[in-house]
């Protein structure tokens, strides 16, 4: 009988992040993304109750007495539009703290690797994926210049996060630039006066593959750096 060959420190190590992963790929994203796609389906079909009541209302006597419109507006508004954009935001906002915990965690994998002493904690600034991305950088010196289309798309998510949170989903009028070029992303619109709308599961969906693209990224990068150490 033939036995599995024991994995190096180096392979067991890049399985470690590979595997952490795909832990999160499979239990926590993937059950977000159908938990939306069960939602779409749920206010579709109120919607679709909404407006079959409203057809017949209007066949009925009462309409001569009452507007079906007038009745149902209220309903119909909330379930085909102020139910999923509040859904959309706070599925958003714990997508991204997910995303901030996990990629904390995942840097903390490098610091018991190479068995560090510094943490992350330990530098200064508030913003934890930021001081995670600074440690990887400066700390394991991982080279993710290469990486800096994909980091300015996670910042556009950290604009929006920031907005939301702290300034109640508004940016100031005066951020004419920022507006325009984050109105270019799926999902969102952000009008003439700042305010911050969420239209489409597509915000967070396209959230969760960038940031599958870029942990990726960064493990084949460190494949490269220990194979060449």
């Amino acid at each position: 009988m033939s036995r599995s060959r024991k994995l190096s420190k180096e392979e067991a190590f890049i399985n470690e992040l590979e595997h952490s992963l795909y832990m999160i790929n499979y239990y926590k994203i993937q059950v977000i993304k159908d938990y939306l796609k069960d939602f779409d389906k749920y206010l579709k079909e109120r919607t679709d109750e909404i407006q079959d009541k409203i057809i017949d209302w209007e066949k009925s006597p009462k309409e001569s007495n009452y507007s079906a419109i007038d009745y149902y507006i209220e309903d119909y508004t909330n379930y085909n539009s102020n139910f999923k954009e509040l859904k959309l935001e706070s599925v958003f906002l714990s997508s991204y703290s997910l995303f901030e915990h996990f990629f904390k965690t995942f840097a903390l994998s490098y610091k018991n690797y190479y068995n560090l002493k510094l943490d992350i904690d330990d530098l200064s600034g508030n913003n934890y994926i930021n001081k995670t991305k600074l440690y990887l950088e400066k700390v394991i010196v991982l080279d993710l210049s290469s990486l800096n289309s994909l980091w300015n798309k996670i910042t556009k998510y950290q604009k929006i996060r920031n907005k939301i949170v702290h300034s109640n989903s508004r940016f100031n009028k005066s951020d004419k630039e920022t507006i325009k070029e984050l109105n270019k992303m799926d999902g969102i619109e952000i009008n003439t006066y700042g305010l911050i709308t969420m239209t489409d599961k597509k915000f967070i969906l396209n959230f969760w593959n960038l940031f599958d693209e870029y942990i990726n990224e960064i493990i084949e990068i460190t494949k490269l750096k220990i194979n060449h150490s």
